[in-house]
Formats: structure tokens, C-alpha cells, sequence
């Protein structure tokens, strides 16, 4: 898998990992909110976090991601995103 001229090895994406189980210690005690490292995506050049909607806790917001996407694209380029799977779409508040 490839950004620009990096390739991200199974290496890199444990890295990730990594980042993100430390990000979400930091979120869970702060923001309450519950999420892991789920997969990378090669061809839309995005690693995706996975919301894991725990009852009681607040719903992953990109806000809550800011610190982590900025690690991730220090690293591997402005092109890298970060993304949030949700089990379900949360409902828009009004």
C-alpha cells in the first residue's frame, strides 16, 4: 500500500494501532467516548477508527480524532485521513 511514495508496511499500520489504543485511553478518560484501531484502506489512503458506541458514553466525534489525525499526517502525508466507522449512523441532533 502506498501514500505518495511511502509504502505502508505492516509495520506502519501497527504503529497506527498503537497510536490509536493510546488515543483512546486518553479520550476515554476525558470525553468518555470508546473507539479502536480498526483497518487501513489503501486505496482511499485513510486509516479508520472504529466507535464503539458503549452505552452510558458519548458518540466519537472528529474533534475528539484532531491530535491523532495530526500524528498520522506529521508522518505519512496530508493526504492520509482518518476516519470513523460507526455501527450505526448517529442520529443528527437538532
Amino acid at each position: 500500500m502506498w501514500i505518495g511514495t511511502k509504502k505502508i508496511s505492516k509495520d506502519d499500520i501497527e504503529e497506527v494501532k498503537g497510536w490509536a489504543d493510546d488515543h483512546s485511553l486518553y479520550c476515554s478518560k476525558i470525553w468518555r467516548v470508546d473507539f479502536h484501531f480498526d483497518h487501513y484502506d489503501g486505496e482511499v489512503n485513510c486509516f479508520y477508527v472504529r466507535d464503539l458506541r458503549l452505552s452510558g458514553r458519548e458518540k466519537l466525534r472528529y474533534a475528539h480524532l484532531a491530535e491523532l489525525e495530526k500524528i498520522i499526517q506529521e508522518k505519512y502525508g496530508r493526504r492520509c485521513g482518518l476516519g470513523i466507522i460507526y455501527e450505526e449512523v448517529p442520529m443528527e441532533e437538532e
